[in-house]
């Protein structure tokens, strides 16, 4: 599968010598690592390809980052959150909160502790916790890029894209 591209109704513009114009763009199923390479020619037959600023894109939009390597003529898939690997779904990567889980532990009565007889007594007994919780198993850092093979098509992103005619 490929990218499509859709010029957005309207959005045609020229400012000085630079064509601009809206467009849709929709992901594919197998994400290649470095980027998708796009060319003058995905946005209309003739032109140069100077650039491209992502202004939008569908609800699930938001899992990923598009950003447009000028220097390649790439679009590059960021997943927010970094990570110690790139990621190849687009699932948020989960923690478990602090004193989630479970932990060793050692539970001793309180020095003068009264001997529970019968089960109408209930009484408090204070109980000392002694143990360690795990770190949460979650590698920080800034924006990752997505992992090759990544299944991508429930993404659109709309661009204005610069181009020269």
């Amino acid at each position: 599968m490929s990218l499509t591209f859709t010029a957005v109704a309207g959005s045609l513009d020229y400012w000085g010598h630079y064509i601009v114009q809206m467009w849709d763009i929709a992901l594919d199923t197998s994400y290649v690592t470095g980027g998708y390479a796009v060319t003058a020619a995905n946005f209309g037959a003739g032109r140069t390809l100077v650039g491209m600023q992502f202004v939008g894109g569908n609800a699930a939009s938001g899992q990923a980052i598009a950003a447009f390597d000028t220097v390649n003529s790439k679009i590059k898939m960021w997943f927010p959150t970094g990570g110690a690997s790139a990621p190849t779904s687009l699932t948020a990567p989960v923690t478990a909160a602090p004193g989630a889980g479970t932990f060793a532990a050692t539970a001793t009565p309180a020095s003068g502790a009264t001997a529970v007889t019968s089960t109408s007594a209930q009484p408090a007994i204070p109980v000392v916790f002694t143990g360690a919780l795990a770190a949460p198993a979650l590698t920080g850092g800034s924006g990752i890029e997505i992992g090759s093979t990544a299944d991508l098509h429930t993404l659109t992103y709309r661009a204005l894209v610069l181009t020269l005619g």
